[in-house]
């Protein structure tokens, strides 16, 4: 059950008057909202739908045409703005398994180059989960540095463009 907080004298009165309602009649109150919520979810689902596809096909549109940027206003005056932004992030070219030996490759290079506590820290990644590899191979990609050589064939810069959207 959730309880908000109850700050105005009104607000009290309707929570008593709520706790005051028999039971049959709260649960038609909640038949007719869930009723609601149902169909508000669906037609919310469809809108979303829609935009997604209208999306799809200005962010092509957009790319092509190298515009990074549209600031539009509707025939109701809603004014808003949208951008290009993009996200590199690395793509495991041939499986986790492959990415994980390159890593430790790499941290035996380190130890052999006398680099030991970078080398603890890549392996301390290894024995957590492959996914512990995603966030320095990540920074790796944000600031756009050469990866080792280990990593030749296991791992790719792949970006993903999405469209930003926000009121002018």
């Amino acid at each position: 059950m959730t309880s908000r907080e109850i700050t105005t004298p009104s607000e009290l009165d309707a929570q008593v008057a709520l706790e005051a309602t028999p039971t049959v009649d709260l649960l038609k109150q909640l038949a007719i909202l869930t009723d609601e919520e149902r169909r508000l979810s669906q037609a919310l689902a469809a809108v979303k739908a829609a935009g997604d596809q209208i999306e799809a096909l200005v962010l092509q549109r957009m790319l092509t045409d190298d515009t990074p940027s549209i600031t539009v206003t509707t025939d109701s005056g809603v004014r808003m703005k949208f951008s290009i932004t993009s996200r590199t992030y690395p793509k495991m070219v041939r499986g986790s398994l492959v990415a994980a030996n390159a890593l430790r490759n790499y941290a035996v290079r380190l130890q052999d180059e006398d680099r030991y506590d970078e080398a603890d820290a890549i392996m301390d990644m290894l024995t957590i989960k492959g996914q512990s590899l995603a966030p320095m191979l990540n920074e790796w990609m944000l600031e756009d540095m050469e990866l080792p050589p280990e990593f030749a064939g296991a791992i790719e810069a792949s970006t993903r463009f999405s469209l930003s959207k926000r009121k002018a």
